[in-house]
């Protein structure tokens, strides 16, 4: 097929029949088709973070953001990414940019409020919280 949707398709089944590996594959044939296709790129980013696959779902969701500055939901996962990878300034600018894109700004504070703690430990917390008023006095 020279179809791009058809692999996403394909790629959609295959991930909601938890065949993570094969669905993969499918949304990077999407890509081989066309190398613009968001959705293509954003759920090959969604199946490479649910294998743990951190450094390619990186790559996934940049390359997400890349093709559209608005895309929410990858600026979320590469926030949680980043939080992964104890990168904790690049993790809040990222869920700063998705709660910004947002139409729906208390859907996503109770996001981010959930997530970070209940990801965080408390010294990476302190961290995390400290940043926060850091990059608060600077905007102010």
């Amino acid at each position: 097929p020279y179809d791009p949707e058809i692999y996403v398709n394909w790629g959609v089944a295959l991930a909601r029949l938890n065949q993570k590996n094969k669905a993969e594959i499918q949304f990077k044939k999407a890509l081989g088709l066309s190398l613009t296709h968001i959705n293509a790129s954003f759920l090959l980013g969604v199946v490479q973070y649910e294998q743990n696959k951190i450094h390619e779902a990186l790559a996934s969701f940049n390359y997400t953001v890349k093709l559209d500055s608005k895309h929410v939901m990858a600026f979320y996962y590469l926030s949680l990414i980043n939080t992964k990878l104890q990168k904790y300034k690049e993790a809040l600018l990222k869920i700063i940019n998705a709660y910004n894109l947002s139409e729906d700004e208390e859907k996503w504070e109770k996001i981010i409020k959930k997530h970070y703690l209940q990801t965080l430990e408390t010294p990476q917390l302190d961290q995390f919280v400290s940043l926060i008023v850091k990059l608060q006095r600077v905007a102010d």
